[in-house]
C-alpha cells in the first residue's frame, strides 16, 4: 500500500523529465499551456514585431485593458453543450470496501450499498460570459448543468454549478481576485453541496527560466453543513524549451468531526507532444479530523493524471487514483479514463 505513492511520484517525475528533454517549445507556447493570460502578456514583451504587438493587444483586451476604460464591455458570451463519456469508479457514491473489521468481528457490506464502477455517458449544458470594467478589471460569470447515465447499471448522476469571479489589476503586474462558486451533485446513494469563496493575490515576474506567476489564495469552503477556512500558494512557470510547470500547496483549517485536507500538494507539467498539448498532474492529499465509529479517521489520497489533446476538439484523460484510510472500508483505488470534448457552441 505504502509503495504506491513513491511509484506514482516516480512515474510522474519520469514522464516530466523525458517530455521536457524532448520538448521544442517557445516561451510564448509555454505561457499559453500554463493557462495564465498574465504569463502570456509578459512572454510577448520579449518580441518587438508587429505580429507580437497585435497578439499583445488581444491579451490586454482579455485582461480588461480596453480602449474605453469607462464603459463596461462584453468580451465573450457563449452557450454550449458538451458530450460526456468517461469511466467512473464510484457511480453511486457507495461504500468502497466490501467488509468492515471491528477487532476481529467482520461485517459484510450490503450489496446494494457497494460502490458501482463503469462507463457513464451524458451531456453538460454550460453558459458563460466575460465582461470588462474600469481599467484592467474583468468579471467572469458561469453556470452549468449535467446529466450522466451509467451504461451498465441503472444509475445516474446529476450536477450543476454557479460561479462569479472578478479580477482587478492593481499595478506592477499584480492582480487581486475574488471568486464565489456553488456546486451541487446528486448520486444514487448520496449527494453533496458546496459553496467556495476565494480571495487571491498574484504577481508576475521574470526569472532566468522565463515569466513566472506567484499567487496566494485564502478562502472559505462550506459543504455538507460544515464550514472551514483554507489557504494556499500557487506557482506557475513558463520555461522556453521545456514547457509550463505549476505547483500548488494548500491546507484547510481542521474542524473536529469533519474530514479535512490538512495538506494538499499538486505539481503539474504541460508541454507539446507531436504538436498537441500534453498535461501531467500529480495530487497528494493528507486528510484528518474525521470520525468513524467513534475513532479518529486519517486518510491519504493520491492521484496521477495524463491529459492529451488528440485533436483540436477532443482530448483523452488517463490516470489512477488511490485512497488509503485508517477506516479500511473507505480504502480503494480506481482508474481514470475519459474523453473530454470541446463544447458545441449553441450561441456565441
Amino acid at each position: 500500500m505504502k509503495a504506491v505513492r513513491p511509484a506514482l511520484f516516480a512515474l510522474f517525475l519520469s514522464v516530466c523529465l523525458n517530455a521536457a528533454a524532448e520538448a521544442r517549445i517557445s516561451e510564448y507556447e509555454a505561457a499559453i499551456l500554463s493557462g495564465s493570460a498574465q504569463l502570456e502578456l509578459v512572454s510577448l514583451s520579449a518580441y518587438r514585431d508587429s505580429v507580437a504587438a497585435r497578439m499583445r493587444a488581444g491579451v490586454l483586451t482579455r485582461l480588461g485593458f480596453g480602449p474605453d476604460p469607462g464603459s463596461p464591455r462584453v468580451l465573450r458570451a457563449e452557450i454550449g453543450v458538451t458530450p460526456i463519456l468517461r469511466y467512473d469508479g464510484n457511480i453511486n457514491n457507495g461504500v468502497i470496501g466490501d467488509r468492515l473489521d471491528l477487532g476481529g468481528l467482520v461485517f459484510l457490506v450490503d450489496e446494494e450499498s457497494r460502490a458501482r464502477a463503469g462507463l457513464v455517458g451524458g451531456l453538460a449544458l454550460s453558459a458563460g460570459s466575460v465582461l470588462s470594467f474600469g481599467q484592467g478589471g474583468t468579471l467572469t460569470l458561469g453556470a452549468g448543468l449535467r446529466y450522466e447515465r451509467a451504461l451498465s447499471h441503472p444509475l445516474s448522476i446529476r450536477g450543476g454549478f454557479l460561479q462569479a469571479c472578478g479580477s482587478q489589476h492593481i499595478g506592477r503586474l499584480t492582480w487581486i481576485g475574488l471568486c464565489q462558486s456553488f456546486h451541487r451533485e446528486k448520486r444514487s446513494l448520496d449527494g453533496s453541496r458546496a459553496a467556495v469563496t476565494t480571495l487571491s493575490f498574484s504577481r508576475v515576474l521574470r526569472n532566468r527560466f522565463g515569466p513566472a506567476e506567484l499567487g496566494i489564495e485564502i478562502g472559505s469552503l462550506r459543504n455538507d453543513g460544515a464550514q472551514r477556512g483554507f489557504a494556499g500558494l500557487v506557482l506557475r512557470q513558463a520555461a522556453g524549451g521545456f514547457g509550463a510547470f505549476s505547483l500548488e500547496i494548500a491546507g484547510e483549517h481542521r474542524r473536529t468531526g469533519v474530514n479535512t485536507a490538512d495538506l494538499r500538494i499538486r505539481p503539474g507539467y504541460s508541454t507539446l507532444v507531436r504538436g498537441r498539448p500534453l498535461a501531467v498532474s500529480l495530487l497528494y492529499q493528507k486528510e484528518g479530523g474525521g470520525q468513524f465509529l467513534g475513532r479518529s479517521r486519517r486518510d491519504e489520497f493520491t492521484l496521477l493524471r495524463f491529459d492529451y489533446a488528440v485533436s483540436r476538439s477532443l482530448s483523452l484523460s488517463l490516470g489512477y487514483r488511490k485512497r488509503h484510510s485508517s477506516a479500511g472500508i473507505y480504502s480503494g483505488s480506481s482508474m481514470i479514463f475519459g474523453f473530454n470534448m470541446r463544447p458545441l457552441a449553441l450561441r456565441r
